[in-house]
Formats: C-alpha cells, structure tokens, sequence
C-alpha cells in the first residue's frame, strides 16, 4: 500500500530533518559516512510511525562494492528483504507491522575524470575502487500498530547488524522531540523526554 499523504507529524518530520541536516553535515556528526554509525528518524503519531534509516553499507553487508559472487548477491537479497518486511522500530506490545517501505542502495559515483589522457591502469583501478567505497542503505518505512507507540519504542537494529556500533535516533511525536544515541545493549528509544 503506498501512501502519497503526509500526516501533520510526518510533515514535521521532514521539515525538521530537512532544517537540520546542513548543520549535521557541518559538524560532521550525522552528515559523515562513519562505519559503525547509522542514523534513523522517527516520527511517531498514536499507531503510526514513519521510518527514515541510513547506514554505510559495510554496517549492514559487510562490504561496500557492488556483490562479485553468489554469497554476496544472496546477503545483499536477505539484508533488502529484511529492511523491507521487518519493522526496523517497534512499540513496546511488538504489534507494529510494515505498510510501506522503500530500500534503496546509494553508491559514490564521484569518480574523478582525468583531463589528460596519459594514466596508468593503477591510477584508473584507484579512481574505480573510490567510487565504491561509499556505498549506503537508505530506508523508509510506514509501520500501523495494533497498540499506542507513543509509550516507547525499541529497535532490533543492533542485534541483527552488530556492526552498528551507534544507532542516532531523532524521533517527533506531536508534542515532542529528542535525539539518543544507541550503543551497547541499549534497544530502548524513550519518547518521554
């Protein structure tokens, strides 16, 4: 089911995100391609919650090159089927499903264009090897629960990705906002602060 409205708390969300990311990118906190980092949004409206989730590749595959074999084709098939089905937050009762999603892999294409002819194949497998070197997931999702999402919510991001060193959540609800960062066990997003 696509969805092309946004709820008064989803358009928050964006123009909150949108108004925020020049300065993350400045600071080099969110805006950095950091291994070991993912970022997700969350915006959280009674039994609706919208999903924006970006990760280097490596977090999640283990790699950041498009797949040279069979092993890696498969684990790259598994991690979008399972970024697409699974509710990547959920509220306490664990009844949120998936209504929407959209998974897409992001690479650099920035490779460089030589104004000279004259470089050599070492020169020209460097510039090709950058171009993938930062390859990114970039979720969203729109989850419906069965109970109120408003109590908390917690994430299983971590388990499944352990190569997800910090997990920086900014979340809005309709009368609230905050950002946390998890790490170690911590699963828990607490929407009361």
């Amino acid at each position: 089911m696509r969805v092309s409205r946004f709820s008064p708390v989803s358009a928050l969300l964006a123009v909150s995100f949108a108004a925020a990311l020049p300065v993350a990118a400045d600071s080099g906190s969110l805006g950095a391609h950091t291994h070991g980092e993912a970022s997700m949004q969350v915006a959280v409206e009674s039994q609706r919650i919208d999903v924006l989730f970006r990760s280097p590749a490596a977090n999640l595959v283990g790699f950041e090159h498009e797949p040279r074999n069979e092993d890696q084709k498969a684990q790259l098939d598994d991690v979008v089927e399972w970024l697409g089905t699974t509710p990547l937050v959920n509220n306490l009762a664990g009844d949120c499903l998936v209504v929407d999603a959209v998974v897409h892999t992001q690479r650099d294409s920035g490779r460089k264009r030589h104004d000279d002819d004259d470089h050599s194949h070492d020169d020209d497998h460097h510039h090709h090897a950058a171009a993938d070197s930062h390859s990114e997931f970039d979720v969203s999702q729109q989850l419906r629960c069965e109970s109120d999402a408003l109590q908390g919510l917690t994430t299983e991001l971590q388990d499944r990705y352990p190569a997800i060193e910090r997990l920086i959540v900014d979340w809005v609800t309709d009368n609230r906002q905050g950002q946390l960062r998890l790490t170690g066990n911590s699963r828990t997003i607490s929407l009361d602060r």
